[in-house]
């Protein structure tokens, strides 16, 4: 699981780039879900070059700027929301160069949050940078073009999204010390809290995905019908655990046999 550090004050999107490619997980991974803080044009354009569907949830999304390969004029019922046509020839040009970045990133020799600090001290003068957001312009308006008619995107990007938001409940009910803050100056402790706090997240997680799976297997011979809510169950649940005190884990004596269910509170 991906984990850094990132100033207040930062945008997410090179760490929403670094998080996708640095997984560390077995799963192939085809979108990548985010909030407006995510979002740019750069990252547009990059996750599309690696391989990736990039669904922000973009706020004021009724002002975005659309942009057009062919002549405005063209697209008469659209001329009122597109701003211009997009530098095709820039694309051309540098695309060697952006895809030289873009393998980079792939790769591991670099990351996103190197390169894309480097590229925007200088985004005005170079050309590459240019060329790499005239392509996530194509990309972001083929977005939100897609968002404004497809109501189930728009739902599934609110799900995924929620979904985020109660790692985040949870993580800030296990990090109750310091009102949830790192008060370390140093980077590498501020990591080590963090790596922390996400190993016991995803503790949490697997446990409850296991039992999940027992207490489905125990009910749904009997209740069918609870398989259609099985899309709307999450493991990032938390009412059950105990998160104060101390929990000592012996690595060396795992438990034969998973817990009993506790059945009293069966569903009709």
């Amino acid at each position: 699981h991906f984990v850094e550090i990132i100033a207040t004050n930062q945008r997410e999107a090179a760490s929403a780039i670094d998080g996708a490619i640095g997984h560390n997980t077995e799963l192939e991974l085809e979108e990548h879900f985010t909030d407006s803080n995510a979002y740019t044009d750069t990252a547009f354009a990059i996750f599309h070059l690696l391989g990736f569907k990039f669904q922000p949830r973009i706020r004021d999304i009724g002002s975005m700027q659309l942009f057009s390969i062919k002549p405005i004029s063209e697209y008469k019922k659209l001329q009122n929301l597109l701003t211009r046509t997009v530098r095709t020839k820039d694309i051309q040009e540098y695309y060697e160069e952006i895809k030289q970045i873009v393998y980079s990133i792939q790769t591991g020799k670099t990351t996103a949050k190197v390169i894309l600090n480097r590229l925007g001290s200088y985004a005005r003068k170079n050309k590459v940078v240019q060329a790499l957001n005239e392509l996530g312009k194509i990309e972001k308006t083929i977005f939100l073009l897609e968002y404004a008619i497809d109501e189930d995107l728009r739902r599934r990007i609110t799900r995924m999204l929620n979904r985020g938001e109660l790692i985040n409940d949870l993580a800030r009910e296990l990090f109750s010390g310091q009102h949830g803050k790192f008060m370390e100056r140093d980077i590498e402790k501020q990591l080590q809290s963090a790596s922390a706090l996400n190993i016991i997240i995803n503790a949490i997680s697997l446990w409850n995905t296991v039992y999940l799976q027992k207490a489905y297997d125990h009910y749904v011979k009997e209740q069918p019908k609870i398989e259609k809510y099985m899309p709307y169950t999450s493991p990032i649940i938390w009412n059950h655990i105990n998160l104060l005190g101390e929990y000592k884990i012996d690595l060396l004596s795992k438990p034969n046999k998973l817990r009993g269910l506790n059945t009293e509170n069966y569903l009709d």
